[in-house]
């Protein structure tokens, strides 16, 4: 037999209706008129006339032939730069309807990814990190587990090992009788395999002959099951190894019509003698019952079923509780009875996302049924509420079949190819390992009771009321074209005329793009999301440009998570004990607490994160490397190599050895104060790092060691670390290199991240960066930054309070990144057991992001941050930068004393694991 490596084949398989976009582009042309005519009067520079949105859109939505102010909306994708150039004139709104798109449970983003996976049959990957909630009910309420250093992970998804989704289905008993001659004696199982863990179930009843034969065929192509009705297979003479005829009773006589032998005849319901029947009438046939997932299995096991299919509703609910608690319900009873083994459990209700694929499996399912997001795939339209199945209003439109079944193969492609990334990641080569380990997976109510014990629990505030939640920003008197604003105490760039000098070099580039930003009157409505507002974004530009927190109108504290940090308080003293304002407040920390290597202290207790070149502009590092030397702390180069640029500031700038060891050299290492080890990242942990293609320039490929225009994999592990042992002969050679170089290690935070932190400690790293999942990235798969690792909450006191108990926690500097986004945050991670924090994304927030999310795609970021265009990237002036930067860091500084003053301590250091002085408002915590 020729070993075939199982591959699904996808082809584009464009919507056949007018999907609708995310965004609307209103433009205001009679203001852009007058814009246009005051250009024209005051020409800037001999020969040049500057008009309005003279620059194009770096995605074509004014890019129409004729009628160039008619926007095409298809094409925005949100990401402001005409709104943040023009903000009279475009706005850039949310698309009403497709805020109508699903329901209460299946909700417009959800229905995106599902049209883009139907049509490409590509995993979605974006930039800019994770933006929904903290966690939630349901799904949303578990975390899965990946490896980290000392469980080596797997690289199925690229083709460089296999990993297998094959399932079985069917009965599988205990153990088999045989004769002497080694032949089955008694009953044979039966049982089956599937190359695929998922299913497609019943259809609604309203579902047209088309349906039914897209189920069908694209089953076939799949490896899978479709599961349809007697009576509709019978109509339509639907027939195939792939067809699952579902038996209700009183249809005993209908079975023998069937021109076909079924591999599986499902029950819709329990009924002992039409159970024999089917037994009788197919005997070869796995004959598998359909019930509610909240139904007791024990009475039929005795009766001689062994595969069940639990049925939820179609968002979730079984009875009083979720899909997945019934399903490690039932799965831990049944390894308590010993019989785990024998029997199949199939599932189904609830499941429209490819990261539900995995969690259903590790709550105990052997293969999981698909229904929701099938009929999104072949852009069904849903009406009410759509919980119950029988109730269900679905409305398909008219497509041919071989459009629908290759939608339906596209996201069987697209989702397998998922599963294949989280099997990966951790560590596993077959699925049916993943079946019920529930040790591999995180649940949020017991993570947040762990990581918030002791913290008193209060109720959350009262919602704003409308009006006040909406309140607008006060109108600017003018529109000042430069923002720089130097005050007293802030750290100087570049000397005493820096002002000046910058007015007159950007003087002719208002209309260039935005090295000069606007403020901004009005909130835009398209801005933010539930981790970073439109108030935190709004804010950090103030920041940026102020050097203090904004005083009112803007909440510049919490974003709208509805957990984490977002409920996490202080406790603040009465305003009588606050220090004096006269008592100096210290905010430096140690980055080495060994007795031995270079004593570095710095004067904050944040330092700037890895952004690789190629992620990001080399303008972007230049910046971060000026602000980092002006404050004496430290920015790091990311995988991507060490651009000659940073040179100057060398002393401040750390480098990184990752995975695929880009750009590492000798002399980078020799020159560098902190090494740091990059064994994952919180936001695609253990997956490896991915620069795609066109971000790939000449010169991103020369520093990489590359072929130009080519995607680039970093590994998944490093091939050369697969111990703690190991990890030391990598901090070993590193030391061999530049022994007074600072080792850090970052990792991500999988459920044995404390076991991590104390193998690195043994192996001789000084600062152990912790990475939580929801932070910043170029690019990553969107299964990955929100569902295989811990929210950087949670890992901090489970690695600090591992530390204490071990003995060794003043012997290592814990920082801690992944969703750091104010001066509250860092205070607050302090507070948990971190030493300090290590900022990302709130840098790029200063330079003008605003989390469009589109990274990754094209020429990359219109604002010249995440991209390596050599025209986008001379957007940001790195002095301009660097200026921001160190605005934003003054903010930071002055808050944090504050809310130092108002607990009475005098120095950040005394913050340090002070749990006491927190509190926690509510969410899903329950006390024990």
């Amino acid at each position: 037999m020729v070993f075939h490596r199982f591959h699904i084949d996808t082809q584009e398989a464009p919507e056949r209706y007018p999907h609708p976009s995310r965004f609307r582009v209103r433009v205001k042309k009679l203001r852009l008129l007058f814009m246009v005519a005051e250009e024209l009067l005051h020409l800037r520079g001999p020969g040049r006339v500057q008009v309005a949105l003279s620059r194009p859109c770096v995605y074509g939505v004014f890019g129409r032939p004729v009628g160039g102010l008619a926007p095409i909306h298809e094409k925005c994708v949100g990401c402001l730069r005409c709104t943040t150039q023009y903000p009279h004139v475009v706005q850039i709104v949310p698309n009403p309807q497709r805020q109508n798109l699903g329901d209460a449970y299946l909700n417009p983003d959800w229905v995106d990814t599902i049209m883009l996976e139907a049509r490409t049959g590509r995993v979605p990957v974006r930039g800019a990190g994770y933006r929904g909630p903290f966690g939630g009910q349901g799904w949303d309420g578990m975390w899965t587990d990946m490896s980290e250093i000392v469980r080596p992970t797997r690289d199925g998804i690229h083709g460089r090992e296999y990993i297998s989704t094959l399932v079985d289905i069917g009965e599988k008993p205990a153990f088999l009788n045989l004769d002497a001659g080694g032949q089955i004696t008694g009953p044979k199982p039966k049982t089956f395999s599937m190359e695929v863990p998922f299913f497609y179930d019943l259809p609604p009843a309203n579902a047209p002959r088309r349906v039914l034969q897209t189920l069908v065929e694209a089953a076939a192509r799949v490896d899978s099951l479709a599961f349809v009705p007697l009576s509709q297979v019978l109509r339509y003479g639907l027939a195939g190894p792939q067809v699952v005829p579902v038996v209700s009773p009183g249809q005993e006589t209908s079975l023998q019509r069937l021109t076909f032998t079924p591999r599986l005849v499902e029950l819709s319901s329990w009924d002992a003698g039409l159970f024999a029947h089917v037994q009788k009438l197919f005997p070869q046939a796995v004959v598998p019952v359909r019930l509610p997932a909240a139904q007791d299995l024990w009475p039929l096991f005795t009766q001689g079923v062994r595969v069940f299919h639990l049925e939820a509703n179609y968002h979730g609910q079984a009875g009083e509780s979720f899909l997945g608690e019934r399903l490690r319900a039932v799965h831990d009873a049944l390894v308590r009875k010993g019989v785990r083994e024998e029997v199949t459990l199939l599932g189904s209700g609830g499941i429209v996302q490819a990261e539900h694929v995995p969690k259903a499996i590790i709550c105990g399912l052997d293969a999981v049924g698909l229904d929701t997001a099938l009929w999104v795939a072949l852009q069904a339209r849903f009406y009410g509420q759509c919980r119950e199945r029988s109730q269900a209003q679905v409305r398909f439109p008219r497509f041919p079949v071989p459009w629908g079944v290759q939608r339906l193969t596209n996201l069987a492609a697209a989702w397998r190819d998922q599963l294949l990334e989280v099997l990966g990641a951790m560590g596993l080569r077959e699925v049916r390992r993943l079946r019920g380990e529930v040790g591999r997976c995180m649940f949020q109510a017991e993570a947040e009771r762990e990581a918030f014990a002791g913290i008193p629990v209060v109720e959350p505030p009262a919602p704003a009321r409308d009006g006040e939640a909406r309140k607008q920003l006060p109108q600017p008197v003018q529109w000042a074209p430069v923002v720089w604003v130097r005050r007293a105490g802030h750290p100087s760039l570049t000397g005493g005329t820096l002002e000046e000098r910058i007015v007159a070099k950007h003087r002719h580039a208002l209309h260039r793009g935005f090295a000069l930003w606007p403020q901004l009157p009005f909130r835009p409505p398209a801005l933010g999301d539930a981790r970073w507002t439109a108030d935190l974004i709004l804010s950090g530009w103030y920041q940026a440009q102020h050097g203090c927190p904004p005083e009112e109108h803007l909440e510049y504290r919490v974003g709208r998570s509805g957990g984490g940090f977002d409920l996490l308080d202080f406790a603040f003293l009465p305003p009588d004990q606050w220090l004096p304002e006269d008592v100096p407040i210290d905010t430096s920390i140690p980055l080495n607490r060994r007795p031995y290597d270079p004593q570095i202290v710095i004067p904050i207790p944040w330092y700037g994160a890895g952004m690789s070149f190629g992620s990001v502009s080399e303008q972007v590092m230049l910046a971060r490397a000026m602000v980092a030397k002006a404050w004496n702390t430290f920015t790091s180069t990311g995988e991507g190599g060490y651009p000659d640029a940073l040179i100057p500031y060398a002393r401040h700038v750390n480098t990184q050895v990752a995975t695929g060891m880009f750009g590492v050299r000798e002399e980078t290492i020799a020159r560098a104060p902190i090494v740091e080890f990059k064994y994952a990242q919180g936001a695609k942990p253990g997956l490896g790092g991915h620069l795609l293609g066109d971000k790939a320039t000449v010169a991103v490929a020369k520093m990489r060691e590359s072929v130009p225009w080519v995607s680039l994999f970093s590994p998944f592990p490093f091939h050369s670390v697969y111990s703690v042992e190991d990890h030391k002969k990598h901090v070993d050679w590193i030391k061999a290199i530049n022994p007074e170089a600072l080792i850090s290690v970052k990792v991500s935070t999988p459920t044995d991240v404390d076991m991590v932190a104390v193998g690195s400690y043994y192996a001789g790293a000084h600062i152990v960066h912790l990475d939580g999942s929801y932070g910043g990235t170029g690019a990553a798969p969107e299964i990955a930054k929100k569902n295989i690792a811990l929210p950087i909450e949670l890992a901090i006191p489970k690695v600090h309070r591992f530390l204490l108990a071990e003995g060794i926690r003043d012997q290592l500097v814990i920082m801690a990144s992944g969703g750091i986004r104010t001066a509250y945050d860092i205070a607050k991670a302090i507070a948990l057991g971190a030493d300090g924090c290590i900022l990302g994304t709130a840098e790029l927030i200063a330079l003008g992001c605003t989390r469009c999310s589109n990274c990754e795609r094209g020429r990359g970021c219109p604002f010249g941050l995440t991209t390596t265009d050599p025209e986008l990237s001379l957007l940001v002036d790195p002095e301009w930068g660097a200026q921001r930067l160190s605005n934003l860091y003054e903010s930071y500084r002055k808050q944090l004393v504050q809310i130092l003053r108002r607990l009475g301590l005098k120095s950040v250091r005394e913050l340090r694991g002070r749990t006491d002085l927190l509190v926690y408002k509510g969410g899903h915590r329950r006390e024990a």
